[in-house]
């Protein structure tokens, strides 16, 4: 039944827009997988014999995976993609690498729900006035939250210390700040605009007025 619903629904999307979303998210997701080409090759310089093919593979596998599956179990998967693949990795160095490759996309999302609370009339009142009502409890939680922190990384600092160069090593691609702009940060900044593209292409095939400000 569901994917009869799914037939029923695509079928009322022009196939114009239906086939330039697929060719959109299909750009998003090769150039989001180049990215991690430069991510990995900095760290594993080994991974350098691997095909190109092969990493944009792990990373469209696990993106589209998050698509289905609950919990981010898709980034779960391409961990493990990659640590197979990879000549020398490490779950620290997956750790750390993944975090680059976020940076970009968390600066996206802060920006985005900055301008949503600034354009939209009412949302930062009631935002701050949801604040007011829980400030207490907001509060107390933000107080045993940097308490357990601390006490963490009491319990775990002997073990974080082996684990360090791991660490370092995923994130190895930042010491050149040349080659993260242009072999990492260009290259999402082209995958966030097909992201987007995505979205403006569905909002066109069913009728709604497409514009920066709705997408």
């Amino acid at each position: 039944g569901w994917v009869d619903s799914l037939i029923v629904q695509m079928q009322k999307v022009s196939r114009v827009a239906l086939v330039g979303a697929m060719i959109a998210q299909l750009l998003n997701l090769t150039f989001g997988g180049l990215a991690y080409v430069a991510i990995w090759r900095a760290a594993y310089p080994d991974s350098k014999s691997i095909p190109i093919g092969r990493i944009v593979a792990c990373s469209m596998v696990g993106i589209a995976l998050n698509g289905v599956l609950p919990l981010n179990l898709g980034s779960v998967t391409m961990l493990f993609m990659f640590l197979a693949v990879l000549p020398g990795a490490t779950v620290p160095g997956m750790a750390s690498g993944f975090g680059v490759d976020q940076i970009f996309y968390a600066v996206m999302g802060a920006f985005t729900y900055t301008y949503l609370f600034i354009t939209i009339s009412g949302a930062l009142n009631e935002a701050i006035g949801g604040l007011r009502t829980h400030l207490l409890g907001l509060v107390i939680v933000a107080i045993i939250a940097v308490v357990a922190v601390v006490l963490l990384i009491k319990l775990l600092r002997q073990r974080l210390v082996p684990e360090l160069h791991k660490l370092k090593q995923g994130a190895a691609v930042l010491r050149t700040p040349r080659v993260y702009i242009v072999s990492v940060l260009l290259l999402q900044v082209i995958a966030y605009f097909f992201q987007n593209a995505v979205v403006g292409f569905f909002m066109w095939g069913y009728g709604i007025p497409v514009s920066l400000h709705a997408i």
